[in-house]
């Protein structure tokens, strides 16, 4: 329940980052997942860079039990369809 994945972000192209910056976060780029009503990527500054699939829906229970994750862009690209893809560990607040 508690276990690091990686995951291909979606919504990308509707995303805080992608219509600020024009394109996606370089690799290495750090993000953590927020509850915004779904469960989002999201950068230092705040701004989402894309929405986790909903079959991560069950990490609010453990961010609700004092989980936090936070992960890494590990590869991204804007054409032909914007793709960020995350490793994400989680840490006990």
């Amino acid at each position: 329940m508690f276990a690091s994945f990686s995951c291909v972000l979606e919504e990308v192209e509707h995303c805080d980052y992608f219509s600020a910056n024009g394109g996606v976060p370089p690799a290495n780029t750090a993000l953590s997942i927020e509850q915004r009503g779904r469960l989002f990527a999201v950068d230092a500054g705040g701004q989402s860079v894309g929405a986790l699939p909903t079959r991560y829906n069950y990490l609010a229970d453990c961010m609700a039990a004092g989980f936090t994750y936070e992960g890494r862009v590990n590869a991204s690209t804007s054409t032909p369809v914007a793709s960020v893809n995350v490793d994400f560990a989680p840490r006990r607040i």
